[in-house]
């Protein structure tokens, strides 16, 4: 089996790949992997991470409890896009893993639906809400970063000594009847504003072009139902990114 490995900001997330499909993923802080993923049903592991320290600490007790190296991905790593962007040195492997899984994505969903040139986006909705643009063929184009929801959240709750603790559960209306509900719209909408001016834009600039867009990370779900646009959830976006970056590099 094959174990892709997610070092994020908050978390580290987790999938193990039976074949090309996903049996199981877990979520888990740090470098403190559960040892039920340890075990010799393993034969193949990639990681992918925005903290170094973890990174390394996963790939050794992988090895010592496994028996095997993981593959760390890097921006040197082959990959099936290009890259076109000023300082890729600084171009997160998060992002990137989630556009090859996009790219990858997109063959097995959209595949023969139209034979114009396409523009794939994803949007992931984690601690920060990151978008990125692939054009054709497959040319990592850019993107935005931006706080996250629950990032917004923490920050007028720590910033502001007045202000109540917020979730996206407290959303309402646009117009907040309440400080609580008017937070909720104010983070949210902020959000869902800045993703449909992106769009619009991109529309505007590839008129002869398709926009597929996919969206995915740990506020995903929660955040779907306020979306109006076309969009597929695909919650496991990175996690397919790295194996299909790990497959390019050993094939």
């Amino acid at each position: 089996m094959f174990l892709a490995i997610d070092v994020g900001n908050t978390v580290t997330k987790a999938a193990l790949f039976d074949k090309y499909e996903i049996s199981e993923t877990i979520r888990f802080p740090g470098n403190e992997i559960p040892d039920t993923l340890l075990t010799n049903k393993i034969t193949e592991c990639a990681i992918s991470g925005v903290v170094p320290e973890v990174s390394n600490s996963l790939i050794e007790k992988i090895k010592s409890e496994v028996g095997i190296t993981p593959f760390l991905i890097s921006r040197a790593s082959k990959l099936n896009i290009e890259l076109d962007y000023d300082t890729p040195e600084t171009l997160g492997i998060d992002r990137i893993c989630g556009a090859c899984g996009a790219v990858a994505l997109f063959d097995k969903v959209y595949s023969g639906t139209s034979s114009r040139p396409k523009v794939i986006v994803t949007i992931d909705f984690g601690t920060a809400t990151t978008l990125n643009v692939i054009k054709s063929p497959n040319i990592f184009a850019g993107g935005m970063i931006a706080p996250g929801l629950n990032t917004m959240f923490n920050s007028l709750t720590e910033k502001t000594a007045a202000l109540p603790t917020v979730q996206l559960e407290d959303y309402d209306d646009i117009i907040g009847k309440s400080t609580v509900k008017s937070i909720a719209s104010g983070v949210l909408n902020s959000t869902l504003g800045m993703i449909d001016k992106i769009i619009t834009n991109l529309e505007s600039e590839n008129r002869d072009c398709n926009i597929y867009t996919f969206i995915t990370g740990g506020n995903a779900e929660a955040i779907r139902r306020f979306i109006s646009m076309n969009y597929y959830h695909a919650p496991d976006l990175v996690m397919r990114g790295i194996k299909t970056i790990y497959e390019l590099n050993h094939a």
